[in-house]
């Protein structure tokens, strides 16, 4: 057993490892060109043209106005937006837009919970002590993937002919809660941003597609939360960061008069 984990932690992409081989370090950037890549190609040709083989088959952005729901967001946005930043995030965005856009939105789901599950691993990895700009490689692709599960399975449950009010009005709140957990767990700045641009998405969805008064200012008034959240995690970080300071100050002033004492100066 102990030889099995060994051999599994040096073939391991995810563990951590205190140095890394020169072959392993280009091994790992091919993959991650290649990957991002491929993301990138499938991404934008799925998204201005889109697959033409099957009348159920549409762009990302078709799919997203072809079932109206209360996550519908504002393609420009959009697309500006989910660009994907590491290997497996790369790998899984694409299989997820293949399988979006050939209206297997159900396969689709499992796979942005596949992702949500890696992109978190790497976020949570950061730890309560980190700077919000330490979780900036992280952040985007995931508030992109956590928003994208909710916004995928009311499309979803649109194709299947089901009614996606209950559950528009209900998860919809789903980024403030996330944004609320970022800013209790971390106060991470970048991450309440994120979410911002995307809730701000989904409200101008709405506008563009003329969507009842509740379902149009719900958006906005999440962005608005995240917004005054964000705030707040500024003034907590700026507070946390003079009071790192201030403790540095007396560590070294105290080092200062220690030495002093040591050396018999008054």
């Amino acid at each position: 057993m102990k030889d099995f984990m060994l051999r599994w932690n040096r073939y391991n992409v995810f563990a951590q490892r205190e140095a890394y081989t020169a072959r392993s370090v280009c091994m790992y950037r091919i993959c991650a060109a290649v990957s991002l890549l491929l993301s990138i190609t499938v991404s934008v040709y799925l998204a201005v043209v889109g697959p033409d083989d099957l009348a159920a088959n549409a762009s990302i952005w078709e799919q997203n106005y072809r079932y109206p729901t209360n996550f519908t967001i504002d393609s420009t946005t959009g697309s500006i937006f989910c660009t994907a930043h590491f290997v497996t995030n790369n790998v899984l965005h694409t299989a997820f837009i293949l399988f979006f856009c050939h209206s297997f939105f159900y396969s689709a789901e499992v796979i942005l919970i596949l992702n949500f599950v890696n992109l978190s691993s790497l976020y949570f990895r950061r730890g309560p002590y980190a700077h919000s700009m330490q979780f900036l490689p992280s952040t985007g692709p995931l508030a992109w993937t956590f928003v994208s599960i909710y916004w995928n399975l009311a499309i979803a449950l649109a194709h299947h002919g089901l009614t996606t009010k209950v559950f528009g009005f209900i998860f919809i709140w789903s980024p403030l809660g996330y944004g609320l957990f970022a800013f209790v767990a971390y106060k991470d700045v970048t991450m309440i941003l994120c979410l911002v641009v995307i809730a701000s998405a989904m409200g101008v969805g709405q506008i563009s597609m003329k969507a009842d008064l509740p379902q149009l200012v719900l958006p906005f008034v999440v962005a608005g939360a995240l917004i005054v959240l964000s705030v707040l995690a500024v003034i907590s970080n700026n507070t946390r960061g003079q009071s790192d300071e201030n403790m540095k100050i007396e560590v070294d002033h105290g080092n200062v008069e220690a030495k002093d004492e040591e050396h018999g100066i008054e």
